[in-house]
C-alpha cells in the first residue's frame, strides 16, 4: 500500500528527472552504469550517505538516497532539486574508494563467508558516499562487478581510485550493454545497512499504511463493549439468569480487550516516521519480507518479520511476476506457500525488480550443499 503524500514525492522526482539526461543507479545497474559514466554526457546518479551504527537492537537508521548530476571533468556533485527547493550542497569529492568488507553468516559451526565490495566517494567533509556494491564468496568476485564502475567514477570526476589498482583496468567488452534508464525504479531503493541487503519502497510507509484499518477496528470494537456491556447492566436489572449474564460479561471482555489492544497497535503504526519502508531484506543465505522495523526505519537484524520467519534461498522455487488487479506483484514461490515482496505498475518494472532480487538472492545464497526436504 501507498501513501499519498510519497507518491506526489516519487511522481515529482520524476518529473524533475526528465529531460534528456540519463538517470542512473549504479546500484540496480552496475555494468550498464560503468558504460554511462564512461562516456562524457551529463546523467543523474543516485547515491546513499553511508550510515554509522545502530543502536537499541536495530540497524543505523537510512540517511537516504539522493540524486545527484554529474559532468565529466567536474568533482563536484549537484543535488537534484524538488518543487523549487534549493538543496544542500554536497561536499567536493576527494577519491573513488574501492573497500570490501568480509562478513561470516550463519554460525560458528557453519559459518556462510561473503565478501561485500562497495564503490564509495570519499568527501573533502570527510564523509562516505555509497555509489555501488556487490556481494559474492570471495573478495575477487565482488570485486569484479564493481572494480568498472570506480574505475570509471574516478575517470569521470577527476579524482583518484583508492586503493591505486596495480595494473589498469581491462576496457568493457562488446557488445556494449546499455545503461538500463532509472526512471522507472525511482521509487525503489537498494542498498547496504550495515551486513544487510535492504530492498526499500520510498512510495510507501509501512505500518502507518494501515493505521486507518487498527483504529476503525479499535473503534469498532469500542462500540461493541459498550452496547453489550449495557445489555449486561440491563439483564442484571431484569434478574435474568446467571447463564445470560456471564455470556453478556464476557462478550464484553472480549470486545474491550479487542479495543485496547488494537488501539495499541494503531498508536505504534502511527508513530511510523520514516520516508518509505523496507520490503525486503537480504543475508545470511535467506530473505525476511516485510521486516520489523523502528519507528525511525531502522531494520531489526533478527531474522523475521511480519510474514514470519525468514526464507532459506533454497527454499524459494521461483521469483516470478504476478498480474493482479491491473498491477503486477513480484512475488516469492516458496516452500510456505507464496510471499509477495512488491508491486507496480508497468510490467517491465516488475520484471526489473524480479531480476533484482534474484541476484540480490544468489549473492547471499550459501554454497554449502543442502539435502532437500520432503515437501519439495
Amino acid at each position: 500500500m501507498a501513501s499519498p503524500d510519497l507518491l506526489e514525492r516519487v511522481a515529482a522526482t520524476d518529473a524533475a528527472l526528465r529531460g534528456d539526461t540519463r538517470a542512473i543507479d549504479a546500484q540496480i545497474d552496475p555494468a550498464g552504469a560503468a558504460r554511462a559514466l564512461a562516456e562524457e554526457a551529463p546523467l543523474w546518479l543516485r547515491i546513499a550517505p553511508v550510515t554509522g551504527t545502530g543502536a537499541a537492537g536495530y540497524l543505523a537508521v537510512p540517511a537516504g538516497h539522493v540524486w545527484v548530476r554529474s559532468t565529466s571533468g567536474r568533482s563536484t556533485l549537484e543535488p537534484l532539486a524538488l518543487n523549487g527547493a534549493a538543496p544542500a550542497p554536497l561536499p567536493k569529492v576527494r577519491a573513488v574508494a574501492l573497500q570490501v568488507r568480509e562478513v561470516a553468516w550463519g554460525t560458528s559451526a557453519a559459518p556462510i563467508p561473503k565478501a561485500i565490495a562497495r564503490v564509495v566517494l570519499a568527501t573533502e567533509g570527510g564523509d562516505e558516499i555509497d555509489v555501488a556494491s556487490a556481494v559474492a564468496d570471495d573478495r575477487d568476485r565482488s570485486t569484479s562487478v564493481v572494480r568498472p564502475v570506480a574505475t570509471a567514477l574516478a575517470a569521470r570526476l577527476g579524482v583518484p581510485l583508492e586503493p591505486t589498482p596495480d595494473a589498469p583496468s581491462a576496457p568493457l567488452e562488446e557488445p556494449a550493454t546499455p545503461a538500463e534508464d532509472a526512471r522507472p525504479l525511482a521509487r525503489w531503493t537498494l542498498g547496504w545497512e550495515d551486513d544487510r541487503l535492504v530492498l526499500r519502497d520510498l512510495a510507501s510507509r509501512g505500518p502507518r499504511e494501515s493505521a486507518w484499518i487498527w483504529s476503525a477496528v479499535a473503534v469498532a470494537s469500542g462500540v461493541g463493549a459498550v452496547v453489550t456491556l449495557a445489555l449486561f447492566l440491563e439483564a442484571m436489572r431484569a434478574e435474568a439468569p446467571w447463564r445470560g449474564l456471564a455470556a453478556r460479561a464476557g462478550i464484553a471482555v472480549v470486545f474491550a480487550l479487542g479495543a485496547f489492544a488494537f488501539f495499541h497497535v494503531a498508536r505504534h503504526a502511527l508513530r511510523y516516521r520514516a520516508a518509505g519502508t523496507p520490503i525486503a531484506v537480504f543475508a545470511d543465505d535467506r530473505v525476511v519480507a516485510a521486516p520489523w522495523v523502528s519507528r525511525e526505519g531502522a531494520i531489526d537484524p533478527r531474522p523475521e518479520g511480519r510474514f514470519g520467519a525468514g526464507v532459506r534461498v533454497h527454499e524459494i522455487h521461483r521469483v516470478h511476476v504476478v498480474p493482479r488487479n491491473g498491477r503486477h506483484v513480484v512475488s516469492l514461490d516458496t516452500e510456505h506457500g507464496p510471499i509477495d515482496l512488491t508491486e507496480a505498475d508497468a510490467p517491465e518494472a516488475a520484471e526489473r525488480l524480479r531480476a533484482l532480487v534474484e541476484r540480490s538472492l544468489a549473492g547471499v545464497a550459501s554454497t554449502r550443499r543442502r539435502r532437500p526436504s520432503a515437501r519439495a
